[in-house]
C-alpha cells in the first residue's frame, strides 16, 4: 500500500520538459519580481545590486570572462612579430 502511494506521488511530481525554443513557464511570484525590477531606474538598480551583494555575501569584484585572458595574451605575440630583426648591413672586407 505504501509503495503504491509513493509511486502515485512520484508520478504527480514528474514534469514534462519544455521543448527547445519555447520559454519555460515562470511562477507568478518570479514574474512579479521581474516586472518590478524592469520598472526600476538606473539608480534603483544600482541600489538593489548593492543590497543583494550584502545580503547574499557576494564579492564586490567583477568576474573576468575566460575569453579576456586569450585576448590579453594575443598582443604580446603580435609585438614579438612586429619587432624588426637585427640584420648586418655593413661588412669589413
Amino acid at each position: 500500500m505504501i509503495l503504491q502511494q509513493d509511486i502515485a506521488q512520484a508520478a504527480n511530481t514528474i514534469t514534462i520538459p519544455v521543448p527547445e525554443g519555447v520559454d519555460k513557464p515562470v511562477s507568478p511570484k518570479i514574474e512579479k519580481i521581474v516586472s518590478e525590477i524592469t520598472n526600476l531606474n538606473l539608480l534603483e538598480v544600482s541600489e538593489l545590486s548593492q543590497v543583494l551583494k550584502k545580503r547574499l555575501n557576494l564579492p564586490d569584484t567583477p568576474v573576468m570572462p575566460a575569453g579576456a585572458f586569450a585576448i590579453s595574451a594575443a598582443p604580446s605575440t603580435e609585438q614579438e612579430e612586429e619587432a624588426p630583426k637585427a640584420t648586418k648591413s655593413s661588412f669589413i672586407v
